[in-house]
This record gives C-alpha cells, sequence and structure tokens, in this order.
C-alpha cells in the first residue's frame, strides 16, 4: 500500500500512535471501578490482578479508599501520572463528561462498555455523535460504546468485563477484531478449549472512532500477528477498510473473514444489469478477493483456519488423502476437487511400495489402506512415508477412523508424524478421525492439525492453499485527472462517444431519424447492418422491440425502421423515438458486459460478467472496487465459471482476453476518476474478439445521479 508522507500521514501516524498506547498500555485508569470483582465495573480490575499484569492500574471512585488492593482515587485529575488506557464502566448518562476528562488529560485511548447510543437511535444517536467530535477533536482513541472491550494476551490487559477472560492462557500469534462481542467470546472460548491463546482480541462495538479497519491496521504492522481474524456486519467507510486489507496483505498478514448477510436485499435495483446484481454481499466477496481474504462460513471454519494459517500454508494445491476407509476417501475426493485442490497421482516407485504391502490396494490418491490396517497399524506410516517422499504434495491428510482411541495407538503413530515434519518441513499434516481429546493434544504438540470431521480438513487446505499461491499485493493505479460526465440527456450514441473519448474501442455507427437516412448510413458503413431505437429513458431496446439485425438491403433497412418506430409506440407510448443507430454487424465474439456501480459505502465498484443481455439469467460475474490493474482484471476473469469460453470452445476461436483486461482495467480507472454525477455506466455487450484483434462495445448505457 502506497501511503503519502503528507500533512494526513503525519495525522495517521499519530493516531496509529494513540492506538498502540491503548492496546499496549503501561498505565491504566478503571472509570467506575468497583470492590466486586464479579461485577461488571469490577471485573477487568479482577482479572488483570488474577493474569498478572504488570503495569500501573489505577482505580477511580469517587468513594475513594482501597478497591481490590489498588488505591484509589476520587477523580481522574487526582491521577499524577500520564494514562495510556482508561476503561469507563459507568451508565451511558455519566460517559460523556467522562470521555471529556479524559481527552483533557491526554489519556491515549478509552474503552467504553456503556449502551444506550446509536443501536437505540434518537438522544441516544446524539450522544454517540457527541462521542465521535471528542474523538475528532482530541485524537484521542475510543473503542464502543456498547463493547466487551478488548484484551492483550502478551502484557496480560483485561480491558473487558468478560467472565471468559479471567484466566488468559499463552499469547498467540493470531488477532481478532470483531463487531460483535458475543462472536468475539465465542472464538475466545474455542481457542481456549484448545489451550490456545491469542495476540489481541478487540470488539469494536458501535465504532463511534475505532473501527474494524483501524484494528487491521493495527494488527499488519504489530510484529507479534500472523493472522488477522475479523467478523464484520458492516462497514461505515470502505475506502478505510480496503486500505487496511491493502495493508494486511502487502504486510504478508494472512485475512479471515466472516461477513453474514449473503442473502440480503442488494443495492438499490437501477436500470443497468450491473446495479441489479451489485447486491450487498456481491460487493464484500469482491473486495475480499480482491485483497486476499479468506471468507468463512461458520465459527469453526473461521477458527480453524485462522489457527492453521498461524503455523504455514500449503506450498501448492496438491493433496494426498491416506484413508482406512474406502467411502470416506471418495468423499474426500469430491470435496477436494469442489475445493480446487489436486489429488496427484503418486509416482510409480511409491505406488509399488504400497502394493508390495496391500495386495489388494490400486495405490491411487486417495491411499486406501484397506481393513488390513486393524491388524498392522504400521500401514498408515508406509503410506506416509510413500507420499511423502513423492515430495509434491502440498499437504497429506490421513483418516484414521476410530482407530486413535487408545493411548497406545496414538503413541504408535507419534514417530511417524514427527518423521513427516521432520523430512518435509514445507508440507502440512492433518489427521481426521474419531479421535479422543488426548489424540487431538497430541497432534497439537507434534504440528499436526486435527479434524473430527475430514472435510474440515479438507476445507482448511483448501484454504491454506489459496494463500500459499504466489500472489502480490494489488499494484497501486494511477487514477489522474478528473473525468467530466456526460451532459444529460445522455442517450446510446453520446454514451458511446463518451467511451471513445475515454480510450475504448466502440463500434462504428451513425445516428439517422429517418428511413432514408438508415439507407445512407448503412451504405456508408456496409451491409449487413443492425438498427437500434434512440429514445431517452429507454436502455434495453430489445424488451421493446427496439433492435432488429442482419439487415442485408435497402428494404429490410427501411422496413427495420418503420417496424422499431410502431414497436415503441405500441410498448411504451409516453416515449418518443429520436431516431435509430445504424451500425455494421459486429465480427464473432464472446459477449460479455462490464459496468461500473457507485456504493454509496465502497464508491465506484466494477462488475465484469458472462452472457451479454443475459447476464442477469446467468449470474456469473465477479466485482472489484476501482481502481486496479490488469493483473486484477485478469483475476476477475478467472473466477467466473463460463471462463473457458473465453479460450474458445465447439470450434471458436480464442477470444483476446489480454485486450478484455486491459479494457476492464481501463474502465476501473475512469470509474474511480469520473465525477460522481455518474451513478452508474455499463457496456453491454463489449464483444471480446479473436486473440489478437482486441475487444468492441456494442452498446453503452450511462445513468446520471438525480441529485
Amino acid at each position: 500500500m502506497r501511503i503519502d508522507r503528507s500533512e494526513g500521514y503525519s495525522m495517521l501516524t499519530e493516531k496509529m500512535s494513540r492506538l498502540s498506547r491503548m492496546l499496549n498500555p503501561a498505565s491504566i485508569a478503571l472509570i467506575g471501578a468497583s470492590s466486586d470483582g464479579q461485577r461488571i465495573s469490577g471485573r477487568a480490575l479482577n482479572s488483570m490482578n488474577a493474569n498478572g499484569f504488570q503495569g500501573r492500574l489505577y482505580p477511580v471512585n469517587p468513594k475513594g479508599g482501597i478497591i481490590q488492593g489498588r488505591q484509589a482515587y476520587a477523580r481522574l485529575e487526582d491521577i499524577d501520572a500520564p494514562i495510556d488506557l482508561a476503561v469507563c464502566s459507568l451508565p451511558a448518562s455519566a460517559v460523556l463528561q467522562a470521555a471529556r476528562q479524559c481527552a483533557q488529560g491526554g489519556v491515549a485511548g478509552m474503552v467504553i462498555y456503556a449502551s444506550g447510543f446509536a443501536e437505540i437511535g434518537g438522544q441516544g444517536a446524539m450522544l454517540q455523535a457527541e462521542l465521535s467530535a471528542i474523538a475528532r477533536d482530541s485524537g484521542m482513541r475510543i473503542l464502543g460504546p456498547n463493547t466487551v472491550g478488548f484484551t492483550n494476551y502478551a502484557q496480560r490487559v483485561v480491558a473487558s468485563f468478560h467472565d471468559e477472560f479471567h484466566r488468559l492462557p499463552a499469547a498467540g500469534n493470531l488477532s481478532v477484531v470483531s463487531q460483535s462481542g458475543a462472536f468475539l467470546a465465542n472464538v475466545a472460548m474455542m481457542g481456549h478449549e484448545r489451550e490456545r491463546g491469542f495476540r489481541y482480541l478487540v470488539a469494536t462495538g458501535n465504532e463511534c472512532d475505532l473501527q474494524v479497519a483501524d484494528c487491521i491496521d493495527f494488527f499488519a504492522l504489530d510484529p507479534g500477528t500472523d493472522v488477522i481474524l475479523c467478523y464484520l456486519e458492516t462497514c461505515r467507510d470502505g475506502a478505510r477498510l480496503a486500505r487496511a486489507l491493502a495493508a494486511a496483505r502487502a504486510a504478508g498478514k494472512h485475512v479471515v473473514a466472516v461477513k453474514p448477510g449473503r442473502t440480503a436485499a442488494g443495492a438499490r435495483a437501477a436500470q443497468s444489469h450491473t446495479a441489479a446484481l451489485a447486491g450487498n454481499d456481491a460487493i464484500y466477496e469482491g473486495l475480499f478477493r480482491q485483497y486476499g481474504v479468506y471468507r468463512a462460513d461458520s465459527i469453526e471454519e473461521y477458527f480453524d483456519v485462522g489457527l492453521a494459517a498461524c503455523s504455514k500454508v500449503l506450498a501448492n494445491n496438491r493433496v494426498c488423502v491416506i484413508t482406512v476407509s474406502g467411502g470416506v476417501g471418495v468423499m474426500l475426493a469430491d470435496h477436494a476437487e469442489m475445493s480446487g485442490l489436486e489429488l496427484a497421482e503418486l509416482p510409480p516407485q511409491a505406488k509399488s511400495r504400497i502394493r508390495e504391502q496391500i495386495p489388494f490396494s490400486d495405490a491411487g490418491n486417495p491411499i486406501d489402506v484397506t481393513g488390513l490396517a486393524v491388524d498392522r497399524p504400521d500401514l498408515f506410516q508406509l503410506a506416509l512415508d510413500a507420499a511423502g517422499d513423492a515430495r509434491q504434495y502440498g499437504g497429506i491428510l490421513v483418516h484414521y477412523g476410530a482407530y486413535l482411541r487408545r493411548e497406545q495407538d496414538i503413541q504408535y503413530q507419534i514417530p511417524a508424524w514427527r518423521r513427516v515434519r521432520e523430512q518435509y518441513p514445507g508440507l502440512v499434516l492433518a489427521i481426521s478421525g474419531f479421535l479422543s481429546e488426548a489424540a487431538i493434544r497430541a497432534a497439537a504438540q507434534e504440528g499436526v492439525l486435527a479434524y473430527r470431521e475430514p472435510t474440515d480438513a479438507i476445507r482448511v487446505f483448501a484454504a491454506l492453499a489459496k494463500f500459499g499461491a504466489d500472489r502480490p499485493p494489488p499494484a497501486s493505479v494511477k487514477v489522474g485527472e478528473r473525468v467530466p460526465a456526460p451532459q444529460a440527456p445522455v442517450d446510446e450514441p453520446s454514451a458511446l462517444q463518451w467511451f471513445a473519448n475515454a480510450g475504448i474501442a466502440v463500434v462504428s455507427h451513425r445516428v439517422a431519424h429517418s428511413p432514408e437516412a438508415a439507407v445512407q448510413a448503412a451504405r456508408e458503413l456496409g451491409y449487413p447492418v443492425v438498427l437500434k431505437v434512440v429514445a431517452d429513458g429507454v436502455l434495453h431496446k430489445s424488451d421493446v422491440g427496439g433492435v432488429r439485425v442482419n439487415l442485408a438491403d435497402e428494404a429490410s433497412v427501411r422496413q427495420a425502421f418503420t417496424a422499431i418506430e410502431s414497436a415503441l409506440k405500441q410498448h411504451l407510448p409516453d416515449k418518443v423515438m429520436t431516431g435509430c443507430i445504424v451500425a455494421p454487424m459486429a465480427p464473432a465474439g464472446v459477449e460479455v458486459v462490464v459496468g461500473m456501480v457507485r456504493d454509496p459505502v465502497f464508491g465506484p465498484v466494477i462488475m465484469c460478467g458472462l452472457g451479454g443481455i443475459l447476464v442477469e439469467v446467468l449470474k456469473d460475474v465477479s466485482f472489484r472496487i476501482a481502481p486496479f490493474d490488469v493483473n486484477e482484471s485478469l483475476r476477475m476473469l478467472d473466477e467466473l465459471r463460463g471462463r473457458a469460453v473465453l479460450e474458445g470452445v465447439r470450434g471458436m476461436r480464442a477470444g483476446d482476453v489480454q485486450a478484455l483486461a486491459a479494457a476492464v482495467s481501463r474502465l476501473s480507472v475512469l470509474a474511480a476518476a469520473v465525477e460522481s454525477k455518474v451513478q452508474s455506466f455499463e457496456i453491454n455487450p463489449l464483444r471480446v474478439l479473436p486473440r489478437g484483434q482486441g475487444v468492441v462495445a456494442l452498446d453503452a448505457v450511462i445513468e446520471l445521479s438525480e441529485q
């Protein structure tokens, strides 16, 4: 990510410095602290006492005295020392005054537990707006309100009232930020059950100041964080989030996200295909793909992938499955293929080793050790060694079924795991089956992933393969000068001209206002031609009979002009036809649609899809936040289910994919540069001609905002 080192950069670094002091405090004031360690107002102090926080703790309570073994102060200003963090457990009615006092006292950051702010609307929203103003004007960072706070495992900071943090395991290298406190607590409990600690856990609550993006940005720079987990229900600042994800990718930090709302209603249904398909979730999906974020569908997957990525990623997408059950092997093969993994065959020498010991095995992949493993558990080791020696797999999964239930069976397998890990340090090894707790603990100690559900292992392998793919961070793209919007009303001829001025190849055409003029245009352009209606507000011309194709002579052109005029009167009697576009029939090729819609959160978003006018039926589309380079365009195309069509199928010639990618990137830069008056634009179809011949826009729509 490229940062402009200007006055804005200085402000950014100051904010980051205060956030660092807040999350790594040497001194903490606990405003409203209680002597009762079980009350919300007393739990943070109680937990930090229990976990051995080594910094300075200052309980603040009007009664003063001793609170949980610490000298209390009647007022914040009575503390004669700098404060890095203030934890406020006061009711909403007292929060503003406390926040002002903290800001005046130079406190770096503040956690506010209280609810009763923007989440209830009305007066609460006004109170939260004042909190935001305090943070903005003073530079003090505020977490919350309506938050369970945060935890720093390395320094034993528990700025939270949740019971789960009363006893912390050792710190790990996984940091979590969540807009939901309950979700964060669930992840913490899942980790603690597995005796795994975290680096930071942060719940952003109502986000009056600190947002998920700020925490991702901080974690990206934190040397103790290797993997970032985020739970995101909504986003208030799309550019801020995109910059943070770019920073994480540039720093080599893997990001795993849960974003509920896949089936939520989309953005407003404008008249373009792009706007109709650009639902809220589709844009988030595009954002995650653009910045290499793995999107999980459950808390279990979220945690499993994050935890696995803390250790290593797959060097490639080739995996080997070893199983005691042929049926499970078939199921895992299906899941692997659907997940983008390759079950590559073993080399001949490895197959021979297996067949010598397992006569009825075909030594395929999956490797079925068969029921012989009941009497000969060494067959698991044989298969492991054969797969490891092949030196071609990124990961190996051993499905033991019910075998690893007894301690002696577990101990028998450990040397094989250890040997694989030592001899092939780049390989990811996982086991699955009806595993006992002892087996899971033993696997963890040996650096082996363990899952009771075997398909979970495949899902994690697929995620680690995506993380391991050699892909550079998104390149910076220069937008250049602001591009003016076209003048209203924008009909198809003016839209095509606007795109042509922007460097997009458009079909040669004329505008005819009479049948005779259409005939003259056809003579100049050359037969056969197409006629399309021109009328203000008519975007989808074929729906109203406004298109006639393959017109090969003067008579058919005259007839088509008259027929289009009659069809428009029949379907849209309030519309006035101003003429027809006359254009030569374009060469054969693949029809795609490329469009932009201006999202209220993320700004201009680009959609590319196959199908032309059928795009809403096929829904084979991909989205990205503008602008982006040609490489990102190519990745968009690779996500399309029908991508192979562009390479030529059933006798069709391969399309000019590079020209298409260049056009999509150019349109993304145009989208970022054009005035906000342009609400959406679309080229549909953009015909991809045979390789080396480029692309050509056959139809275009530009929608201006109502403001």
